[in-house]
């Protein structure tokens, strides 16, 4: 059974930590200009607003720039930004700093906060449990209405109440109450007997991506996270699940470039630059290689001129399906797809570039014939085209699989070496069906 506690409205039930409840009118004005500004005027722009805007600002934007923002302040401008920090946000602002900075942070706040902090550090951010809240209101399922009612107007920790968790004695979650239901229900009534059985719930280690769908589905406004005892750990807000994906998405996209500008921002344009060089040599390593090809098919070249009218044509296409490619699959990667379920993406990607190069391979062909009255050449291109669409797209889909499969991350690095090993394979390819087509004519 779904329990669907979505449409009761989350309500205020302190003062500290967690989203605010209220957004200040002019927090949505000064987040847009915070985006736009380097650190130093980041930092600037925080000491000109009052602590509501700037808790909201902090809260509202990307979790790497504010953690760059705190590693460019002085010591003591950083932990007042620190102390700011909504208390659901500090994990995750955390896992971008550095450890010693991290530590020190971390070495502020109050024991029990810090060993809850510490422990969701130390679980990957790509599951529901990295990304999850300790803040969370929970109820014993032998309350009484009244002592819930206690409970929930002396839960300091959690300043927004999403939905309240009816817990049996272990802490394992069994149902969920709706407030509506407790604040008009007797007094005297017990929580087990008005809770709603069999609620909607995410393992800790489940994918980030597989709960934001679960989240997405349902229309929550939360989901309980639950350890293997279905003990509740935390729980996942739709907010958190829509931030933690689209930066999964941000991440794909860099991993095709080769440039992670997380890593970049902040550093300076030496380091930045070394950073960049080993995917740079990548490059130049498969340039160097077609350089090679080219020098063995020399002969082909100078009896089939055309032909090599028509190399960048060729790669580019081989290129932006290898592209194309890798972009998926990382995404499905990054989503938690299983391993048997990776390889059919595998497969399904083979098919999907050799129906492109089909396509592709009969447009460029026929243009070929046409603009140059030559039906070989329009052959060899269209044959071409569509052999090397396919291999690239094969090699954009196992080098990130054979990357994750050997235990490597395959983070700023799929894009580069599946793009060198595409223009590799695409000249290969090319060339080596225009000299079988010109040793077969008679």
């Amino acid at each position: 059974m779904v329990v669907d506690p979505g449409s009761e409205a989350p309500v205020a039930a302190g003062s500290a930590g967690g989203t605010a409840a209220e957004t200040p009118p002019r927090a949505h004005e000064v987040l847009e200009e915070f985006s736009q500004l380097d650190v130093l005027e980041q930092a600037r722009l925080l000491t000109r607003v009052d602590d509501a805007t700037a808790r909201t600002v902090l809260h509202e934007a990307d979790q790497g720039a504010v953690a760059r923002l705190l590693r460019s302040m002085e010591p003591s401008a950083a932990a007042a930004v620190w102390r700011l920090l909504p208390t659901d946000d500090r994990v995750g602002v955390a896992r971008h700093l550095p450890r010693e900075l991290r530590e020190r942070f971390l070495s502020t706040l109050p024991p029990a906060e810090k060993e809850a902090a510490q422990g969701l550090l130390s679980l990957s951010e790509e599951t529901a449990g990295g990304r999850m809240s300790p803040n969370f209101v929970s109820l014993p399922d032998s309350a009484t209405v009244e002592q819930a009612r206690r409970i929930v107007q002396n839960s300091a920790s959690a300043e927004t109440v999403f939905y309240l968790y009816v817990v049996d004695s272990r802490g394992r979650l069994l149902g969920t109450l709706s407030v509506r239901r407790l604040l008009t229900s007797p007094p005297n009534a017990r929580v087990r007997a008005l809770m709603s059985e069999n609620p909607v719930s995410v393992g800790v280690e489940a994918p980030i991506a597989e709960a934001a769908r679960l989240i997405d589905q349902h229309r929550f406004l939360a989901v309980p996270v639950v350890d293997g005892t279905n003990r509740i750990a935390g729980i996942l807000t739709a907010d958190d699940a829509r931030r933690a994906v689209q930066g999964d998405v941000d991440r794909a996209v860099f991993e095709v470039t080769g440039v992670d500008p997380g890593r970049e921002a902040g550093i300076s344009p030496w380091k930045a630059a070394t950073l960049r060089m080993p995917w740079l040599l990548v490059t130049v390593a498969s340039g160097l290689g077609c350089a090679f090809l080219t020098g063995l098919f020399e002969r082909t070249l100078h009896e089939a001129v055309a032909i090599a009218a028509f190399v960048p044509l060729v790669l580019a296409l081989g290129e932006s399906v290898a592209a194309q490619t890798t972009a998926v699959v990382q995404m499905g990667i990054l989503g938690g797809a299983t391993s048997p379920r990776r390889w059919r993406d595998l497969a399904d990607e083979v098919a999907v570039g050799a129906l492109a190069g089909v396509g592709t391979g009969v447009v460029v062909g026929a243009i070929a014939w046409f603009w140059k009255g030559d039906a070989g050449l329009g052959w060899i291109l269209g044959s071409s085209v569509l052999l090397a669409l396919s291999a690239a797209s094969g090699i954009g889909a196992a080098i990130p699989l054979l990357l994750r499969a050997t235990k490597l991350d395959p983070a700023v690095a799929s894009g580069p070496v599946a793009l060198a090993f595409a223009d590799l394979a695409t000249l290969s390819i090319y060339f080596g069906v225009t000299r079988l087509w010109w040793t077969s004519e008679p």
